[in-house]
């Protein structure tokens, strides 16, 4: 509950910053389809297509296992899929970070993603 708590504050840091202005290395529709496209990965359960889009020295952390055992419980709660409400993408130092807010039948998905300028994942969390 306290890395919840912590990644959360992180979040709202980020977002919250006056200093959150996207670098030029990196393009607002890229972002939102890629944020897209790993909510659909995850829906579908290509756990491996999210790890081949890991920065390579977090692959080990962001392994298709530990994706899976990290989205499962939530989709079981969460149930079918409905539509992506919003997208909060801003920057923080060399990274961008995109917030897909996604409605499911019983709930509300909050999916924090974070890129490199190569528009490799380096940071995944679910809430």
């Amino acid at each position: 509950m306290k890395k919840i708590l912590c990644l959360f504050v992180l979040v709202l840091g980020v977002v919250g910053c006056s200093n959150s202005v996207l670098s030029d290395d990196y393009d607002e529709a890229t972002l939102k389809s890629s944020a897209q496209k790993v909510l659909e990965q995850l829906n579908a359960g290509e756990y491996q297509a999210i790890t081949d889009s890991v920065s390579l020295d977090l692959q080990n952390d962001l392994s298709a296992d530990v994706i899976k055992q990290a989205w499962i419980p939530l989709y079981e709660k969460l149930g079918t899929f409905d539509a992506i409400s919003n997208y909060i993408i801003a920057g923080k130092e060399e990274y961008a970070v995109v917030v897909v807010l996604a409605k499911y039948e019983k709930g509300t998905l909050q999916l924090t993603l974070s890129y490199n300028p190569q528009m490799e994942l380096v940071g995944l969390y679910m809430k």
